[in-house]
């Protein structure tokens, strides 16, 4: 059978058949002719942001195998010219907003190696300045996006979007926008939605010259609900939902330039325009040794923890009780003490936890009598014919009225039914208006009920428990 590249699942590519090597060889596993390599399907956690970057990833087996790991070290990038102006309207949804301005070479062709790691993560190759930016988000977990700066009119802001405004993203869809949406303006109008697509009018393509390259770092729940809100759920706001660290989209666009400088010809137009003051410092955690060991069930001293944590680039400093463990700000996870005990059982090996049942040593045993009683009762009214009923915990006006008792001193049920000032309840609602205070107008409603159905024995007995 002749098949394309995209009916192989290989690729997008339609162009034709697929043309295997002239050396390839009959008999000899397909997978050997595939660019790429293999590919290793990686589940991760809600919590663990950094698990969504190759590299980062590949620093966590390092520290199962105990060997070195080449971590990416982009060299920070620095320039005299100004920076671009960035104005931040709502600062609490923004951590950190970096803005780069680069004159880039679009007419030279991506690398053989990055079409293929973008081919082999499900990602088709669009020009050598997206496909650098969608392997930085890959290799680090950073979201990037490229403006073509020629597009952009004025200064780029980041603020919600205004009553009427429209977008047409990148997918060519013209959205509506919520006034709860965050988006990247200019001086015009929205030009993409925060951490999730960028629009149409900025695309950058053949004819651009020169680029805004933008990292940061957005408030998860207010991208995640506005992807929800328009359907547009993305690489880059699965990354951003998690929660990106503010350490992140510097070297992330460190990165990013250091590549665009080797593959794609690109100048510093203008130092990278930074929204931060500070970096906050590393969270520390106080483990004692005994927790560690309690929730383990192991027999391990402060400096085998030290040591273990030590692989994951945890800095450890023993103490009397224990370690005072300094979290990297790649692990926003780690916030308790039973965090750092399951980074250490990790390391050791979950093989190595001992097969015990957990230990239950009352102090005292008191035997609750009550429900004996109770299951005694209810055999005793039951063979003397009465019947046990279970009845609602609302009940209606007429019903406490039946019983001489005044409707208005029992709680009333306010329903979320409204308009204007007035409220309006369901016919449900109408029959349960009130909070029952005794179930004696329950019990006359239930035998008025048998009654009028002729039932020849009407006796009822109440529930026997807490309302008795």
């Amino acid at each position: 059978m002749l098949c394309s590249e995209a009916e192989l699942g290989l690729s997008s590519d339609h162009g034709g058949i697929w043309i295997m090597p002239p050396d390839s060889q009959v008999g000899k596993p397909v997978a050997n002719y595939v660019p790429g390599g293999d590919v290793i399907d990686v589940t991760t956690a809600a919590n663990r942001w950094d698990l969504n970057g190759i590299a980062w990833l590949s620093r966590e087996v390092a520290a199962q195998r105990g060997i070195k790991c080449t971590f990416p070290q982009p060299e920070q990038t620095n320039s005299s010219k100004p920076a671009p102006i960035v104005s931040i309207a709502r600062p609490e949804l923004v951590a950190r907003y970096l803005l780069a301005h680069l004159a880039v070479d679009l007419a030279r062709p991506s690398p053989s190696w990055l079409k293929e790691q973008l081919q082999a993560a499900g990602i088709r190759s669009i020009n050598v300045v997206v496909d650098i930016t969608n392997f930085v988000m890959l290799e680090l977990a950073q979201p990037l996006h490229a403006f073509d700066a020629d597009k952009v009119s004025g200064d780029v802001g980041v603020r919600t979007a205004k009553a009427g405004e429209t977008l047409t993203t990148l997918d060519g869809v013209r959205r509506k926008l919520n006034p709860a949406d965050l988006m990247i303006v200019d001086g015009k109008g929205p030009i993409g939605f925060a951490g999730i697509m960028g629009g149409a009018a900025t695309e950058v393509d053949g004819a651009t010259t020169s680029i805004y390259l933008e990292a940061a770092s957005f408030k998860g729940p207010t991208v995640r609900k506005t992807a929800i809100r328009h359907g547009l759920r993305t690489d880059a706001s699965a990354r951003f939902e998690r929660r990106i660290p503010v350490q992140a989209p510097l070297l992330g666009l460190n990165r990013a330039i250091e590549l665009l400088e080797q593959y794609a010809g690109a100048n510093l137009l203008g130092a990278s325009a930074d929204t931060l003051g500070r970096e906050p410092k590393h969270a520390e955690v106080k483990t004692a040794t005994v927790r560690v060991n309690t929730v383990l069930g192991l027999h391990l001293t402060a400096t085998e923890i030290a040591q273990y944590l030590a692989k994951l680039e945890f800095n450890c400093v023993k103490e009397k009780e224990g370690v005072a463990v300094t979290i990297p700000w790649w692990r926003q996870d780690i916030m308790h003490a039973d965090d750092v005990a399951e980074e250490v059982i990790k390391l050791v090996g979950y093989e190595k936890l001992p097969s015990t049942l957990p230990a239950w040593r009352p102090r005292t045993v008191e035997f609750d009598r009550r429900w004996r009683q109770l299951r005694k009762g209810r055999e005793i009214l039951s063979g003397s014919g009465l019947f046990e009923v279970l009845t609602y915990s609302f009940i209606s006006e007429e019903q406490i009225e039946n019983v001489g008792w005044k409707a208005r001193e029992h709680l009333a049920l306010r329903t979320p039914y409204r308009a204007s000032n007035h409220i309006y309840a369901s016919p449900c609602c109408q029959a349960c208006s009130r909070r029952r205070s005794a179930i004696v107008p329950m019990l006359s409603a239930s035998g008025c009920s048998s009654s009028r159905r002729s039932t020849s024995r009407t006796a009822i007995n109440f529930p026997m428990n807490r309302y008795v």
